[in-house]
């Protein structure tokens, strides 16, 4: 039985929603001028995947030459245009973190931002950078010699999916989960920084959570899909890339909570001692 589908004006409703629970983290770095406390791998690991997931999208819905059957419609629909926005924007918001951990000073190890700048860079070539390039100058005549244009996207299209859909896409879950853990060890090593600002964090794992399960009503679900591996490679990527980041930002809340706690209960014990004693 199919789900029906989100109406848009609820997708432009989760399009604003998704930007606000990025604020308080941007407006605590730049009031602090500081991004201590910030695992860098976090911030790029999850910057990775908001890019692949607007990767895979701009490419689903900008490849009008020979559209899949899954994802998108066939015309593309007004939903199907909010959803790419949706991913683009979590991709610059994720981005605009990232330039602001990038300037200002922090704790990182030395080397780790030069390292993570030009990992970027080199996997944007791999992915935001082909798609503009694509669609900005598509295959010709000239470009293609005697293969001719049609070949040439052709052979493009299926090198580009197999990389993203197939391989890459493959592998971000596990950054999700290993971006949470390396965020989860520095807020225990330096509990008093309290970099993360848990506003934030409630309110992305809410409105991540309430997006997750939206993408499952959202997107074009393929005729011929037969099994868990077809969903997923098709339309259960941004799902489960969805529910892990709401998780983790779920985790990262409660280990804030409970570090403060045990803070307070030590500082009060601390001032009850004395007393005793005496």
């Amino acid at each position: 039985m199919a789900l029906p589908e989100v109406p848009n004006w609820l997708l432009v409703v989760l399009l604003i929603l998704t930007l606000f629970p990025f604020l308080p983290q941007l407006y605590r770095i730049f009031s602090r001028k500081d991004s201590s406390g910030i695992s860098a791998y976090y911030v790029f690991f999850n910057l990775i995947s908001a890019t692949e997931q607007f990767t895979i999208a701009f490419f689903l819905n900008m490849n009008t030459h020979k559209r899949c059957d899954f994802f998108v419609h066939d015309p593309a629909t007004a939903g199907d245009w909010i959803n790419l926005a949706q991913l683009g924007l979590v991709w610059i918001l994720w981005l605009m973190l990232f330039i602001v951990y990038l300037y200002f000073p922090s704790d990182c190890r030395s080397g780790s931002k030069p390292f993570i700048v030009v990992a970027y860079a080199v996997f944007s070539l791999v992915s935001i950078v082909p798609i503009f390039y694509d669609y900005l100058a598509p295959p010709t005549d000239d470009s293609c010699g005697d293969w001719g244009p049609e070949f040439c996207r052709n052979m493009i299209e299926g090198m580009f999916y197999y990389l993203h859909l197939v391989i890459i896409n493959k592998g971000i879950p596990v950054l999700l989960i290993v971006a949470l853990f390396l965020q989860a060890r520095q807020m225990l090593l330096r509990p008093e920084a309290r970099a993360l600002s848990r506003i934030g964090l409630a309110a992305q794992a809410v409105v991540f959570a309430i997006v997750a399960v939206s993408w499952t009503m959202r997107v074009k679900v393929p005729n011929d899909s037969t099994g868990k591996r077809s969903w997923y490679d098709e339309i259960g990527w941004v799902v489960v890339d969805n529910v892990i980041f709401a998780v983790a930002q779920g985790l990262l809340l409660c280990i804030s909570w409970r570090r403060t706690a045990t803070r307070i209960s030590k500082v009060e014990e601390g001032e009850r001692e004395p007393l005793v004693r005496g």
